[in-house]
């Protein structure tokens, strides 16, 4: 049965196996969490996205290469809820 406990290697082993960390009679510390955080760097959206949300703004108008750089930036930002 995996409730039964020998010793304290056995809590030791099941803490490290399940990722816990115990204080007590033996002490386990918890493994660190390196799952990067979503939330660290401002949120982007896809070029691609980007792209084709100018393109719909543009209805085939050309513009310069300049003034298209500019929409591009603008939508982006906008898009990415800056």
């Amino acid at each position: 049965p995996k409730a039964w406990i020998d010793g304290k290697g056995d809590v030791e082993r099941v803490c490290a196996e399940r990722g816990w960390g115990c204080e007590g009679s033996v002490t386990v510390e918890e493994p660190v969490n390196e799952t990067p955080d979503l939330f660290e760097e401002p949120y982007r959206v896809a070029d691609d996205l980007v792209q084709e949300e100018v393109a719909k703004r543009l209805n085939g108008e050309t513009v310069g290469t300049k003034e298209r750089a500019e929409l591009v930036e603008k939508v982006g930002d906008q898009l990415s809820g800056d």
